[in-house]
């Protein structure tokens, strides 16, 4: 079935409630996850997929106008909304049309969004802003399937010693009952390939250069080194404005 305008409608409706579940998602696994004792090292006590749509760290880069275009599986939840209301407004512009000053929040996106609808019905990407919508709804709704109220939250287990729980404080997580504490933006190369969709022999380059900041040995694997993610997009988008 060809999704419609209201369909849209629904998605942007629904959005902002789900991206509130967002945080809590974060350290949120699976059932199956939940299940299943956690090799030390494996994988981060995080869900890579809510990482990546918590990333705000883009605005900046839209803002200055060097992401024409982002990709709804790779790109910041609010960033894509806020890019494609900047888009709109363009045309809405050059139509003689006065829309009202861009939103900074997923919610006020989604509002700006579905005003604008009948307008973005008549341009030439209104395919384009339909599947990517689509995307954004589908991903959020997967990534806090979890923790909305049909499907009671499951909390993360520390896989040092695989009995306490993980609690947010900030930029870190901390065990209730080991105490391990882990910070949410230190992951491996692989598992930011995944998130930036950067190659893995790329991010080995830059860190090999250090263009990275010294990373460190992860305390449960210590042949795995964690990089900062932050600075790994930063590297990522000062590379991008170079190329362009």
């Amino acid at each position: 079935m060809t999704p419609t305008a209201q369909h849209i409608r629904r998605w942007l409706a629904e959005l902002p409630e789900l991206a509130t579940l967002l945080p809590t998602a974060l350290i949120t696994r699976s059932p199956d996850d939940t299940q299943r004792r956690t090799a030390p090292g494996s994988r981060p006590p995080v869900r890579l997929d809510v990482i990546q749509l918590l990333n705000n760290t883009l605005a900046q880069d839209v803002a200055a106008g060097r992401a024409e275009w982002m990709d709804p599986d790779r790109a910041g939840l609010l960033p894509y909304l806020w890019t494609w209301c900047r888009d709109i407004e363009a045309d809405a512009l050059d139509a003689g049309l006065a829309p009202d000053d861009l939103p900074d929040t997923v919610a006020g996106c989604c509002s700006w969004l579905a005003t604008w609808l009948d307008f973005a019905q008549t341009l030439p990407q209104w395919d384009e802003l339909v599947w990517g919508i689509e995307r954004c709804w589908r991903n959020t709704r997967a990534a806090t399937r979890g923790v909305r109220d049909d499907d009671p939250p499951r909390h993360a287990r520390c896989n040092r010693c695989h009995i306490g729980t993980l609690t947010p404080s900030g930029d870190v997580w901390t065990c209730t009952d080991c105490a391990r504490i882990i910070s949410i933006t230190a992951v491996s190369l692989p598992d930011a390939a995944r998130l930036t969709g950067i190659p893995l022999r790329t991010l080995q380059a830059w860190a090999a250069r250090s263009l990275l900041d010294r990373g460190v040995a992860d305390p449960d694997d210590q042949r795995r080194t964690l990089y900062d993610l932050g600075t790994i997009r930063r590297v990522a988008a000062e590379a991008q404005l170079r190329s362009s």
